[in-house]
């Protein structure tokens, strides 16, 4: 039998049925079944839409996060031929560090389920393609959960800076972990916060109060960002982010309504109550106002909770990015995922270690008297490579 199949708890039958499954489809062993997957299962995986995987892991564990001082220039000053400059401060860059958390999932195969697959593969039933079928579906989970969470931690760390595991997000793990990534905090306002120099747009009310200004706080926002050298000039190398949530609050709004209707209509003495803002006319709207580009997040992490109740676990939904904050920063990618591979010295006889994604994720076999256990694991973290230029308007709350 090819090294690295699973052997040892189930019966001959059952090993020859993995091995011929594997084998039909071209694969020597399961770790090189296992490396190759995610070249066909995780290219839309919603992470890489804005960070990219380390090249090379970081053996130290240790995230490095390289943040560059905001400079505004300050002008030269007039001289007399015989005086010397005064001397301007040198703006360097700092590194933060620290730890790269550990990340897992389990999934339990008992010995039940797969004895009746090999009771009809016993009487004569081809069952290589149903059992392959399921097989692919539990890696698929088991992998999945990785993704999952790099993604949800990823949107967390852009729309706040830093990511704190709740028991819905983390059930079963570490709870009130915190992940800081250093935001900057002048970068961070509320609602009519951005004003600056005579340039108010917006108004000190929430979103979600009639009297706000939601389009006038992302006009503040993008002028303020600009005339303080934290983003570009050009709106286009810049861009707005929000949750759907977020991005629902400002279509509806009552002022949004007015803006976008006396845009594409002209003025109107309707009532603008019925009036229904679509998705592409606030964008259109927003970009020909010379504003950044806005991108809506709509990914969700799912973890399980206790009903109190009933007794039962339940599926509990969160959106990942946070939805009382919209994120003005540079158009592109945000980061990278930094990791360490993780460490092989528990593999023995009786246990397997495999990696995929170039390494990045570990997938372990264990052995037991009543079933098989696989682990998945991965040491990585989502870390921004430039948060200085990350400005957060706090779209619930209202600046004093």
């Amino acid at each position: 039998m090819p090294k690295n199949l699973i052997s040892g708890l189930y019966s001959t039958e059952f090993y020859q049925l993995l091995e011929g499954s594997l084998l039909a489809r071209g694969y020597a062993s399961l770790a090189d079944w296992i490396a190759e997957q995610p070249n066909y299962w995780f290219d839309e995986e919603a992470w890489k839409s804005i960070y990219t995987l380390a090249p090379f892991e970081n053996p130290a564990r240790t995230f490095e996060q390289k943040i560059g001082d905001r400079s505004v220039p300050v002008m030269a000053t007039y001289l007399s031929d015989e005086a010397e400059g005064p001397l301007l401060p040198t703006d360097g860059i700092s590194k933060e560090t620290g730890e790269i958390p550990r990340m897992g999932r389990g999934i339990a195969f008992d010995i039940d389920a797969y004895e009746k697959m090999q009771m009809l593969a016993r009487q004569g039933v081809n069952v290589r393609d149903a059992y392959y079928a399921q097989f692919v579906k539990d890696t698929l989970n088991l992998v999945q959960s990785i993704h999952s969470q790099r993604s949800f931690t990823g949107f967390q760390v852009e729309s706040k800076g830093s990511y704190l595991t709740t028991k819905a997000t983390s059930n079963g793990g570490i709870v009130g972990y915190e992940i800081n990534l250093n935001p900057v905090a002048e970068n961070r306002k509320k609602c009519g916060g951005f004003g600056l120099g005579g340039f108010n747009r917006g108004t000190k009310y929430a979103w979600s109060n009639n009297s706000a200004k939601p389009l006038g706080d992302l006009e503040d926002m993008f002028n303020y960002g600009w005339r303080m050298r934290i983003i570009p000039r050009d709106p286009k190398a810049s861009v707005f982010r929000m949750s759907q949530s977020g991005w629902e609050t400002l279509k509806a709004h009552p002022d949004t309504k007015a803006k976008v209707a006396f845009w594409k209509y002209g003025p109107t003495s309707g009532s603008l109550d019925a009036y229904v803002v679509t998705d592409t006319d606030l964008k259109t709207f927003i970009s020909d106002s010379g504003l950044p580009n806005v991108e809506v997040v709509s990914y969700y992490g799912y973890g399980t909770l206790l009903n109190a109740k009933t007794k039962k676990f339940e599926t509990v939904e969160t959106e990942a990015f946070d939805s009382n904050t919209v994120v003005l920063r540079p158009a592109g990618k945000f980061g990278e995922i930094q990791w360490k591979r993780v460490s092989n010295i528990l593999a023995a006889a009786d246990t397997d270690i495999m990696y995929t994604d170039g390494g990045s994720m570990a997938i372990c076999e264990d052995r037991g008297k009543k079933g098989l256990t696989f682990q998945i694991e991965s040491i990585c973290l989502p870390v921004p490579k430039a948060i200085q230029t990350v400005l957060y308007l706090s779209i619930n709350e209202a600046a004093a």
